[in-house]
């Protein structure tokens, strides 16, 4: 298989991990929740630094989702009880998260050379290489189980409660709901997604970097725009599997152009681009399906007459 596609699986699956937890801000929530940009790295460098340390790459990954959550609730709290702007607690939280990161690693980057992975103890266990295919294997499997469960969660009665108070949170206030509960609970989801990817990708790289969440929101929400570009918003499955192959749309432009020759510093251009693209080609093909529309004439109600004697 061409080596192309091989790094879009790899590194689009990873990806996905973040671009759920960006469809549960963006979308459901409705904003753009830039903590995103610190809980990516905050879980890559939580994961190296545990596993350079010697510690098992599982419960690694455990802790960077509970941290990528940590942080999602910081964000949380800055909204709801100091009632910051959505925007502002989010690049405040992020902005801090620098030095988090920077604490955590004790340097601007860790490497995993020599050290296990969960890649390397999956593949290792199964008698095959670890290659970019493999890899997306492994990785396909965790996000599969992890939407599974993501969904079904979304639709336990507190689930229900977190997507009404993105939908209407006065109505959901006038039954008596704690809305401030519901953002929380739903921005660590998020963020612990968004982590899980940040720590999937140290490992798949081999390599942590305090500067590796920079753009993060911004390929996430184009991967979600795509997808729902494509798939639409028919249910929470259809949802989820727009955002997945959004994300492997998203890397393997990226990848395409990498092959091209284009340099890599044009790459946050082109993701700017594509999310323009996004946006715009839905109303797009809806104005033009509306200017084209064929014209039916409405056939004319038919007129009741009544008459005086008839109606007594």
């Amino acid at each position: 298989m061409d080596s192309s596609i091989l790094n879009t699986l790899d590194q689009g699956l990873i990806l996905a991990f973040a671009v759920i937890g960006v469809l549960l801000t963006f979308r459901i929530l409705d904003f753009p929740d830039l903590t995103v940009e610190g809980s990516f790295p905050l879980g890559g460098a939580v994961i190296a630094t545990l596993l350079v340390s010697g510690m098992n790459p599982w419960l690694g990954i455990i802790a960077a989702v509970i941290c990528g959550a940590l942080a999602g609730a910081l964000t949380g709290l800055l909204i709801t009880a100091l009632r910051i702007n959505e925007i502002i607690a989010g690049i405040v939280v992020a902005a801090g998260m620098y030095s988090v990161n920077l604490l955590v690693m004790r340097a601007p980057n860790v490497n995993l050379m020599g050290h296990d992975t969960i890649y390397s103890l999956v593949l290792g266990g199964l008698g095959v290489p670890e290659n970019s295919l493999n890899r997306a294997g492994v990785t396909f499997v965790l996000l599969s189980v992890s939407v599974a469960a993501l969904i079904w969660f979304l639709n336990t009665d507190l689930g229900l409660t977190i997507r009404a108070a993105g939908a209407n949170k006065r109505m959901v206030r006038a039954l008596g709901m704690n809305t401030s509960v519901s953002l929380i609970l739903a921005m660590m989801i998020g963020n612990g997604f968004v982590a899980a990817s940040g720590a999937l990708l140290t490992q798949a790289q081999g390599f942590a970097d305090v500067n590796m969440g920079i753009g993060t929101l911004v390929a996430a929400a184009a991967s979600v725009v795509i997808g729902e570009t494509i798939f639409g918003r028919r249910n929470l499955l259809v949802w989820c599997m727009g955002a997945v192959a959004g994300a492997l749309i998203y890397q393997g432009l990226l990848n395409i152009g990498l092959r091209l020759g284009m340099p890599a510093f044009y790459f946050k251009g082109v993701t700017a681009i594509l999310m323009v693209l996004a946006l715009y080609v839905p109303t797009a093909i809806s104005q033009y399906r509306q200017r084209h529309r064929p014209f039916v004439d409405e056939e004319p109600e038919p007129v009741v007459t009544t008459t005086v004697g008839s109606s007594l």
